[in-house]
């Protein structure tokens, strides 16, 4: 896609890990944007304009379920 959401996890020494791309049960064609990871860490809010039928930055919320975003 456009702009897409990657994710990066610190390890137990400081360091990040390589960003991995978080696929396309979250990113599209389009762009996302502006990513929020609620506190409980399983919660992702961002906008995106690639979905159709949808006006342009719409709302997006996405759950992780054993370890996979859905």
């Amino acid at each position: 896609g456009g702009k897409d959401i990657w994710q990066s996890q610190i390890n137990d020494h400081g360091f990040w890990s390589e960003p991995v791309n978080l696929g396309d049960s979250i990113n599209t064609p389009g762009d996302e944007n502006s990513p929020f990871i609620h506190y409980d860490n399983r919660t992702l809010y961002f906008s995106s304009d690639g979905y159709p039928g949808l006006g342009g930055q719409d709302l997006m919320v996405a759950h992780k379920i054993r370890g996979a975003w859905n």
